[in-house]
């Protein structure tokens, strides 16, 4: 009974009435930098985006809709979320869930390929006496409140912070251009950076899986392009796509081996959400870093037309 409970939450909340991404990525954009002061909680409305520290009041005037909550911080901090009231009854309908990571119509980041817990550690619903433990914690920068509370004047109040993350593998970046590097730390394990828009990415160092014997010219360059095919089970996937969970994306290429210097041609993602994805066997000790930076209007109009 109570697995049938948390699936028809998790198709209630998640299929049906979550955030479309270009919501999140509007949303992400205007996202509140006030750092809210716990003596002067900011009260906030159905749909939230933060992404500083602070304490926050949700009062519910009676809507029957899903609502978010979407915390994000930097690439190196992991979301702290700090109850401090929860007033949620279940006889009125009402119901909060937790995601450790977002989700947007049925889709979540990281995938279930990705994260280190099973779906049902990350997803968790609240509601009565059923009420959440006074502190969760998000394995990476991103985690998510959905509810829906249709009594009203009920709802929660919460505060927010960022804890220092020293092995940072699954992040949502903050901003449209910048750098990163993703490792797997000699670890069985998947990592991936995602981009809410369309990106430029460029390879500036890595080396990922098994190095090929040096080129007879001397090149230090000993990249290889679909490693997958081959048989190599650690690379460098670029995906992109208009969905969250990475798994269901367009596949534009895969690198490996080694590049001590930056790869000459850049990797185009022209759909609106892009990312890249380390795969790790656990055989080698594997390291990316790249430079991510926007298309601009001129350079989307020039692509030729993508099924994203």
């Amino acid at each position: 009974m109570l697995v049938w409970i948390v699936a028809s939450c998790l198709f209630n909340f998640s299929a049906v009435n979550s955030m479309t991404l270009k919501q999140i990525r509007d949303s992400l954009g205007k996202r509140s930098q006030h750092t809210a002061r716990p003596s002067d909680a900011e009260r906030v409305g159905c749909i939230h985006m933060q992404s500083t520290a602070g304490e926050f009041l949700y009062e519910s005037s009676g809507e029957e809709q899903v609502c978010a909550f979407y915390a994000i911080g930097g690439a190196n901090e992991r979301v702290e979320i700090i109850f401090k009231e929860f007033n949620v009854d279940c006889q009125s309908g009402g119901l909060l869930a937790f995601v450790d990571g977002w989700e947007a119509r049925g889709q979540f980041f990281p995938s279930e390929w990705d994260s280190r817990k099973s779906l049902t550690e990350r997803y968790k619903t609240y509601c009565g006496e059923e009420t959440p433990p006074s502190f969760l914690l998000a394995s990476q920068n991103v985690a998510l409140l959905q509810f829906r509370i249709p009594a009203v004047s009920q709802g929660f109040r919460i505060s927010l912070r960022f804890i220092k993350n020293d092995n940072p593998c699954n992040v949502v970046s903050l901003n449209n251009d910048g750098e990163m590097t993703l490792n797997n730390h000699g670890l069985l394990s998947n990592c991936s950076f995602s981009v809410m828009s369309p990106t430029i990415i460029e390879v500036l160092d890595m080396n990922v899986g098994p190095v090929p014997v040096k080129r007879s010219d001397g090149n230090s360059n000993g990249l290889m392009t679909e490693c997958m095919k081959s048989g190599v089970h650690d690379y460098v996937e670029l995906l992109d796509g208009d969905g969250m969970d990475p798994s269901y994306m367009w596949k534009e290429g895969d690198l490996c081996g080694l590049a001590a210097k930056p790869v000459p041609v850049p990797i185009i993602l022209g759909c609106s959400h892009s990312v890249v994805r380390l795969v790790s066997s656990g055989v080698y000790y594997n390291s990316v870093t790249f430079r991510h930076t926007p298309l601009t209007e001129e350079q989307q109009l020039s692509l030729p037309n993508m099924e994203c």
